[in-house]
């Protein structure tokens, strides 16, 4: 990422010690994740042969992965050490994915099973990262402009994650995209949970958070959770797409350029603070990601598919 297309706001923060390196870790600490969601469909699809399968495990994935990151993060918030949250989840998972790689089963519900398991347990990455922000940046205008910048620069992750997963697929198997999803798992999570200044993220003795102060929220989480939901069917619906043309390995590489024009949608973005409000530009870009990922249904072939994912994914980190 170039001088040139960073924000003027966001240099300072990789200045800051520790920042940099905390992000950066950070950040490859969450490869695993979008590798091993590519990863467990063309597993599915390659021994189940039904994209149904591949879409059914995927959405275990990411509802297991929802689910336990909550669990695990409230460990946190009551005093458990990050780094043995971090280094204990992420472990499990990556057995888990290994367990999914070696077992030869063409059934679904054991597949949906073990791909459950390996989500269930996976680590936190994000939920500390952004909890680490307020202890290295106390000043308010720095922090805001922290979550900006990780919100956008993650897509980083999405774009080298399933590249990966892809690149493995296509030159070995989906088994060995998994196993290299597991690896990716422990690496990240190793680099992230020795940075400094993260023995105080633990909660401690903060009191508990009331269901009432989070209501304001909800509007946010129903919006956050819907958007989700059509983005993992979008991604089920690429790999289907390249799968018909005879290349399902490369729903990677299509990824990467959904992630890519994410990534430059979200630093321009950045660069452009809302003019009347960030509730009407929230309402202007869930509208705009709906009906540019609904043309998505009217590809004519995947080089036409790709140039139509980097035009939505602008939309989506922003």
């Amino acid at each position: 990422m170039t001088r040139g297309l960073l924000p003027a706001s966001y240099r300072p923060l990789l200045r800051t010690p520790t920042v940099g390196r905390a992000l950066g870790t950070s950040l490859l600490a969450r490869v695993g994740w979008p590798a091993g969601g590519l990863a467990v469909v063309l597993l599915t699809v390659e021994r189940t042969g039904s994209y149904a399968s591949g879409g059914l495990v995927s959405a275990v994935w990411v509802l297991g992965a929802g689910l336990g990151s909550l669990f695990w993060s409230r460990l946190v918030d009551r005093g458990r050490p990050p780094r043995r949250v971090l280094l204990g989840t992420a472990t499990v998972s990556a057995a888990g994915l290994v367990v999914l790689a070696l077992v030869p089963t063409s059934s679904t519900p054991v597949l949906a099973g073990i791909t459950g398991s390996a989500a269930l347990f996976g680590s936190p990455v994000p939920a500390v990262a952004r909890a680490l922000w307020p202890v290295l940046l106390p000043e308010g205008d720095a922090r805001t402009a922290m979550y900006s910048l990780e919100a956008t620069v993650q897509e980083l992750v999405f774009i080298t994650g399933p590249s990966l997963a892809g690149a493995a697929a296509a030159v070995a198997s989906p088994a060995a995209a998994v196993l290299l999803a597991a690896g990716l798992t422990i690496a990240g999570v190793t680099a992230f949970a020795v940075t400094p200044g993260l023995h105080r993220v633990a909660g401690g003795d903060r009191p508990p958070v009331e269901l009432r102060q989070l209501r304001p929220l909800v509007p946010l989480y129903a919006a956050g959770f819907l958007l989700l939901c059509g983005l993992s069917w979008a991604e089920v619906g690429v790999i289907g797409a390249a799968g018909a043309a005879g290349a399902t390995a490369a729903a990677g590489a299509l990824f990467a350029v959904w992630s890519a024009g994410s990534l430059v949608g979200g630093l321009i973005g950045g660069a452009w603070p809302p003019r009347r409000g960030p509730a009407r530009r929230l309402l202007v870009l869930l509208v705009g990601v709906a009906v540019s990922h609904l043309a998505l249904a009217a590809y004519g072939g995947l080089l036409s598919l790709g140039a139509m994912l980097l035009v939505a994914g602008a939309l989506v980190a922003p």
